[in-house]
């Protein structure tokens, strides 16, 4: 009788241990798949709340500056023999929108792709407002003015059409040499602006408006800049004395002392 008892207790602790392995072998899988499970969401959750949060910027000139996309082509296509193609890549651009002192611009950088670089030839800045192209000059840090027209040469000692010019300066206690000093004239209809732009040694600082005034004909015959049509008749011009100033459109020379 004890031998029976013995033998159900062994039957009985057999079947549990093989109930137990059966138990496990259907019922790990679903635990493994489980704490994957758990585990995926975890991290996801985790990465989520690591995750910088980027602020998204309303800035409307991003929805609009479609309009730029013809003042771009524009461009492009005055300056063709300049910005060419480099080993048979094409020109591109990457068109961007910048807050410069205030003014809201959309910027291009125009140049050309390369593998896993951008290199720029041109960088334009275009006015939201007035929708003006500006070329940047990174040695002084400066926005010239641009005009399809700004590049004709003039044989004649005539006004040009509106745009942004450099200029030599004529100094007159130098027999009209320049001294490597030059100025950045803007014309727009028959006034003109003179921009010192951090050529040479003057004592101006950079972006300083040196002269301003209406473009008139002097007595004498040469183009001077003034501020009042009785300018035209005065004995001095060359603006060494508060005198007007000589412009010299043909030889693009501006005479100061």
């Amino acid at each position: 009788m004890k031998q029976k008892d013995s033998l159900d207790i062994l039957a009985i602790v057999v079947a549990a241990i093989s109930g137990a392995f059966v138990f496990a072998f259907i019922a790990l899988p679903f635990i493994g798949i489980y704490y994957v499970f758990s585990n995926v969401i975890w991290v996801d959750n985790y990465e989520e709340n690591q995750t910088p949060k980027v602020e998204q910027v309303n800035d409307s000139l991003i929805e609009v500056a479609v309009w730029a996309d013809d003042l771009i082509f524009e461009y492009l296509e005055h300056n063709s023999e300049r910005l060419t193609k480099v080993d048979d890549i094409l020109v591109s651009f990457i068109k961007d929108t910048l807050t410069r002192q205030g003014m809201k611009y959309v910027t291009v950088k125009i140049g050309h792709s390369f593998e896993n670089r951008f290199v720029t030839d041109q960088w334009i800045f275009i006015d939201s407002l007035s929708k003006e192209i500006y070329e940047y000059d990174l040695q002084i840090d400066s926005l010239i003015l641009w005009s399809k027209y700004a590049q004709l040469d003039s044989n004649e000692n005539e006004i040009p059409p509106n745009g942004t010019y450099q200029f030599e300066v004529a100094f007159a206690e130098w027999q009209g040499k320049s001294m490597g000093v030059k100025m950045t004239i803007i014309i727009k209809g028959n006034s003109a602006k003179v921009v010192y732009e951090g050529h040479g040694a003057l004592t101006a600082e950079i972006g300083e408006i040196i002269d301003q005034g209406v473009i008139m004909k002097h007595k004498s015959g040469q183009w001077i800049i003034g501020t009042n049509p009785s300018d035209k008749e005065v004995e001095e011009i060359g603006g060494c004395t508060g005198d007007p100033a000589i412009i010299d459109f043909k030889y693009k020379k501006y005479w100061m002392c």
